[in-house]
């Protein structure tokens, strides 16, 4: 997903956290495969209690102190995908709706917890910027990568094709997406197949080709490293899986 502040880009890739206040002006631009599984959480601050210590006693969440910490600028805060921010999120999607209201409220208290021992000077969490080069370049060659999803495309022909070395193009699509280019390459076609696959009569095989693989076997391997699921199971699931982020 891209947003915009003012003049300055952002973007969220699956499990990435956006942090940001809606009166800055912030607006989503684009959802490059037009369709997105997500969670948001608003938190009024001059509603919430000024700290939740009342609740439990070791639990120091101050909601106007994060407020201050990740939202001082009119530049979202993005943190990338990270095992400690799937935890929080994943289970939100599986919650029997018997305890959803109660249990929605202990992930919320759970999610501020985190946010306030997050070290913003960590590089793990450190606030990105990008050049409008670079942003111009990873969204290139995504836009390329998702126009020709039934070839094999190397790193070599993205450099010719754009007319850049390959080290500035995995530096820009590391940077705006956080994740490699062979990682994006997969991450797109899986994508893309997992909709087909919920949304048409396409065989898999049809779907496998449609995609670059002329091996069954290693499109199921693949679509089930970015998914968890095979193809099969992922198409006669009852619903479209929620934990796929798209």
């Amino acid at each position: 997903m891209e947003g915009r502040a003012g003049e300055a880009l952002y973007y969220i890739g699956p499990g990435d956290l956006c942090i940001c206040r809606p009166e800055k002006g912030v607006s989503v631009l684009q959802y490059p495969l037009s369709h997105y599984h997500g969670i948001t959480v608003v938190l009024s601050v001059d509603q919430a209690p000024r700290c939740l210590s009342c609740l439990l006693e070791d639990v120091n969440v101050e909601p106007e102190t994060l407020l201050q910490k990740f939202c001082t600028g009119s530049v979202p805060y993005v943190a990338r995908s990270t095992p400690s921010i799937s935890h929080i999120f994943e289970e939100l999607y599986t919650v029997p709706d018997s305890i959803r209201p109660g249990y929605l409220k202990v992930k919320i208290l759970e999610l501020m917890l985190f946010l306030s021992g997050i070290d913003l000077q960590t590089d793990e969490f450190s606030q990105r910027r990008f050049s409008r080069h670079q942003t111009s370049l990873a969204k290139g060659v995504s836009a390329y990568l998702s126009a020709h999803m039934e070839e094999k495309v190397t790193l070599e022909q993205l450099a010719e094709i754009f007319h850049v070395s390959r080290t500035q193009i995995k530096c820009a699509v590391k940077g705006v997406y956080g994740i490699s280019v062979s990682n994006l390459i997969r991450v797109q076609k899986m994508q893309s197949a997992a909709r087909l696959l919920a949304q048409s009569d396409r065989t898999i095989l049809e779907i496998a080709g449609l995609h670059g693989y002329d091996n069954p076997s290693k499109f199921a391997g693949a679509f089930k490293a970015v998914t968890g699921m095979t193809p099969k199971d992922y198409r006669n699931a009852p619903t479209e899986p929620e934990n796929f982020l798209i």
